[in-house]
């Protein structure tokens, strides 16, 4: 990307993503604020019977992250660079979203919980919501295509393919 920015933590973001695993239930709430009215939001989880499973939730978080990520591989440029909802069954709304080049800020929760469940009676759950200062939004360009940080102010010094924040 050539305009990809360096998102910023906003807690007023992750306050919102809290309220919303708190809920225990995986479904998208309306996440806009006064300084975000085009708040955009992921959502992702992982179960298992064994509560073991979830010993250490780190990796677990980041794996609900990649998984958004690899929707990549269902993107092609037309998409990048005029975002549409494609009704064909593949997920890719969480990739672009995770990429947005206008998505400035940012703020994530997650929460752990049993639940029914009607094959193995109850199960565990990591629920973990993203919430971004700006969402897909429709005919609008994921990001810039063109070399990294190409149309940047400035470049960010450890993530050299990032823009500074401004």
């Amino acid at each position: 990307s050539a305009n990809l920015i360096l998102a910023i933590w906003d807690d007023e973001l992750a306050y919102l993503a809290q309220l919303n695993v708190m809920s225990c239930v995986m479904r998208h709430d309306c996440s806009r604020t006064e300084t975000f009215p085009h708040a955009g939001q992921n959502l992702g989880s992982a179960w298992s019977t064994s509560v073991d499973y979830f010993q250490a939730s780190d990796p677990l978080l980041a794996d609900i992250i990649r998984r958004w990520y690899d929707e990549v591989a269902d993107c092609d440029l037309s998409l990048l660079q005029s975002y549409e909802n494609i009704e064909d069954g593949i997920q890719r709304g969480h990739f672009t979203q995770l990429v947005r080049d206008e998505a400035t800020h940012m703020g994530c929760a997650a929460s752990f919980f049993r639940q029914p469940h009607p094959d193995f009676g109850f199960v565990h759950v990591l629920l973990m919501a993203c919430n971004y200062s700006e969402g897909n939004l429709l005919e609008a360009p994921t990001y810039e295509i063109g070399p990294s940080c190409s149309k940047c102010k400035k470049c960010n010094i450890k993530y050299t393919s990032l823009c500074e924040p401004a």
